[in-house]
């Protein structure tokens, strides 16, 4: 109906969209399924969720594994209603 294909990955699925590239991810400690959105630059991204209201979790990915290398970066954040979501920087 939105134009959306879902790809299946090891880590989750990716939704790939006309305008928003974004999917789901799940299987980290203490996190249920969510929803993430792609971003070029993920620390600006997180000071505008600061900004707007939000609040940042912790990396699901650290900075020194070889994941990061592979998939990229992924932070937990919560909008200023308490809904979880996840931003995703992918690999350089």
């Amino acid at each position: 109906m939105f134009g959306w294909t879902f790809v299946d990955e090891k880590a989750g699925s990716t939704i790939e969209t006309p305008n928003i590239p974004g999917g789901l991810h799940g299987d980290d400690p203490g996190a249920s399924p969510y929803l993430f959105f792609r971003v070029s630059d993920l620390s600006a991204a997180l000071e505008r969720v600061r900004a707007l209201g939000g609040s940042v979790g912790d990396s699901v990915s650290s900075e020194d594994d070889e994941t990061v290398a592979r998939m990229g970066r992924f932070v937990i954040c919560t909008d200023d209603q308490g809904s979880s979501f996840g931003l995703h920087q992918p690999p350089a």
